[in-house]
């Protein structure tokens, strides 16, 4: 699915200034083989959602629990993009006028 243009502003304006926050907690994991599938089982088991979000450093011995999260800490009001657009024309109109001189 593309995005509109009005879309594809906004998602380029809000990661324009766009925060990753990126969280680590350690975590004990025992040595146990999960399950293996069932074509009765129709629940997500828990180990399977942690596995998702786990990181192993098999050479350190150690494994994380990981959390990725977008913030934008200066969000922009709808106003942003009518003016954004004012803008632009504003700057192409004067970049036509200084190239046919």
């Amino acid at each position: 699915n593309e995005l509109t243009p009005v879309e594809a502003y906004l998602l380029g304006a809000t990661a324009l200034d766009c925060s990753i926050m990126l969280a680590f907690q350690e975590i004990s994991v025992r040595n146990q083989e999960p399950p293996p599938p069932s074509p009765q089982r129709t629940l997500t088991t828990s180990s399977s959602l942690l596995s998702k979000h786990c990181v192993v450093l098999p050479r350190y011995a150690k494994s994380f629990l990981t959390k990725v999260t977008l913030v934008d800490l200066d969000p922009k009001p709808d106003s942003h993009l009518c003016k954004y657009i004012k803008q632009t024309c504003q700057a192409l109109n004067l970049f036509m006028e200084s190239s046919a001189t």
